[in-house]
């Protein structure tokens, strides 16, 4: 689901030569669902859900190419 989702939004902004499947591998941890014996306030480390989550998925876009200002524009229509 996520992965589709960030690989959706790269091709609505015209960025296509990124894979479904280079996305895919960095989301197997980093959502609070991985650590089921982490209460919420520990791992989001104060932050808000989607604080923790915008971070999150702009590391995850750094890591497949795509600088972080452009990120950062691109996932703010994301909630």
């Amino acid at each position: 689901m996520w992965s589709g989702t960030l690989h959706s939004i790269l091709e609505s902004n015209g960025i296509r030569n990124i894979k479904l499947e280079d996305i895919r591998p960095f989301l197997n941890i980093g959502f609070t669902w991985h650590s089921p014996d982490t209460p919420h306030s520990i791992f989001l480390n104060g932050k808000t859900w989607w604080e923790y989550m915008n971070e999150y998925l702009v590391e995850v876009y750094e890591k497949v190419g795509i600088g972080k200002n452009d990120t950062k524009n691109r996932l703010n229509f994301l909630r």
